[in-house]
């Protein structure tokens, strides 16, 4: 099963990354799992516990900025691909 993670701090934009997201996955036919984080911080607790294939980040975000999510995903989790 391929694990995605989706973090947009606005709910707006994660609905519809998530969607497409969705579509993408369901036209290919592939079994997929689909997460999404509206805080950075419970996305970076998650991740300790469940390993994800890709992240789809925002990069402007008040509790952490998407670049620090990057790096500390990247040290936890190394195969993770990010967006």
């Amino acid at each position: 099963m391929f694990k995605i993670a989706i973090v947009d701090d606005d709910k707006a934009a994660l609905s519809i990354v998530s969607s497409a997201v969705d579509s993408f996955f369901r036209e290919k036919k592939m079994e997929f799992k689909i997460s999404s984080f509206t805080n950075p911080l419970n996305f970076l607790l998650t991740i300790k516990e469940e390993a994800i294939n890709l992240l789809f980040l925002d990069i402007d975000m008040p509790e952490k900025s998407g670049i620090e999510v990057a790096k500390e995903t990247l040290s936890i989790q190394k195969n993770a691909q990010i967006i």
